[in-house]
């Protein structure tokens, strides 16, 4: 099969597929077309790169998806997907029944609202193959959306916990308080699920490359070392703003993937960071309500972020004048609550609490909490 890597309706990458003698897929014949078009995640291996580009099959949903599509390999997954996703504006053309940027856009085609419904709440159906979520990242059950004032993420919460959907609605709101470019959630009921919702932050002009692919070592980043990446390519402000505002929810998740770049579409030069996102994993949501309000708030133990370091001396790092007069500022802050969809008023007004004594640990470089190792 032979195949062309594309840039909207520009050619990048030239290649074929083959089956070597275990079945697996291979590629020979790569011929690099333009190398100022290539993606930073392009190591060199065209196979490693379109798999990459795949939702992750241990995300809720997917794998029956890949199985029902008959997308479980690359040649499937080209197949139904053309590989196209809403982050960038690559794709991969079969030159055996060769297709246009117009007809395969996310952003232009309608999607397949059977996919949606499996991917966001499991199920089968008859699948056609206009859909963005084979590429969506990320290991909780979702779904794109698309809506006259445009595209919209619904995300569920965990089987597990359920209330991840109340921390990343609550924590957004500190966000926006906090953060200079914040994604915006709502709650939602679709199809019989709560879910969080926002609108998209990419378009067919900008794209978004996360954090991963900037780094000379994935598993082994500091915080200061992201920040002069941020650095390079602009302004840092909002990356120090973010890990304040992690510090002040308690954001588990922050990972290399969740936060990043903005880049040109065109050209891949970056623009700057992109807003701050993804806090469904903040809060201490997985803590049910009756022991959420036993928990002694001074007693939190064993509590880290993914990248390296501590909450609070990560966020005492990044502290300028100006987030310093706002984090006083933001003392007393209270969150609104939604009117349909809520926790407790007790809950939220304990966090409220627990915000205050954050900032005045972060102002004054005190850790969150000591570790049974260091006592």
């Amino acid at each position: 099969m032979f195949y062309t890597l594309m840039n909207k309706d520009r050619e990048t990458v030239r290649f074929r597929t083959y089956r070597n003698e275990y079945g697996s897929i291979r590629a020979d014949g790569v011929e690099v077309l333009r190398d100022d078009l290539l993606p930073p995640e392009y190591t060199g291996d065209i196979i490693r790169f379109i798999d990459g580009r795949k939702a992750p099959k241990h995300r809720k949903h997917v794998q029956s998806i890949l199985k029902q599509l008959g997308a479980e390999d690359v040649e499937g997954y080209i197949r139904v997907s053309n590989a196209a996703s809403l982050t960038d504006t690559f794709w991969v053309r079969d030159e055996e029944a060769p297709k246009t940027w117009e007809e395969v856009s996310l952003y232009r085609n309608d999607f397949d609202e059977n996919i949606a419904r499996i991917a966001f709440e499991g199920g089968s159906g008859t699948l056609s193959t206009t859909t963005p979520e084979l590429s969506v990242d990320g290991n909780y059950a979702k779904c794109w959306i698309k809506e006259d004032q445009g595209l919209f993420l619904l995300k569920r919460g965990s089987e597990t916990y359920g209330r991840e959907v109340f921390a990343e609605y609550y924590a957004s709101q500190l966000a926006e308080a906090i953060c200079n470019e914040s994604v915006r959630y709502g709650l939602v009921r679709h199809h019989g699920h709560l879910a969080t919702k926002c609108r998209i932050f990419t378009s067919e002009d900008r794209g978004f490359s996360p954090m991963m692919y900037h780094v000379e070592n994935p598993h082994s980043v500091s915080v200061r070392e992201a920040l002069a990446i941020i650095e390079k390519y602009g302004d840092g402000e909002n990356f120090r703003r973010m890990m304040v505002f992690d510090a002040l929810t308690l954001n588990i998740d922050r990972h290399l993937g969740n936060f990043g770049l903005l880049v040109d579409n065109e050209t891949l030069a970056p623009l700057g960071m992109a807003p701050v996102f993804d806090h469904n994993r903040s809060m201490l949501f997985n803590l049910s309500d009756e022991r959420f309000m036993a928990q002694d708030m001074d007693g939190l133990i064993d509590i880290y972020p993914r990248l390296m370091g501590e909450f609070n001396l990560n966020a005492n790092d990044m502290l300028t004048d100006e987030i310093i007069n706002d984090l006083r500022n933001l003392s007393g802050f209270q969150f609104s609550r939604h009117g349909r969809f809520d926790w407790p008023k007790e809950r939220l007004g304990k966090f409220e609490h627990f915000i205050d004594r954050q900032i005045d640990k972060i102002l004054n470089r005190k850790k969150l909490f000591i570790s049974r190792f260091e006592q």
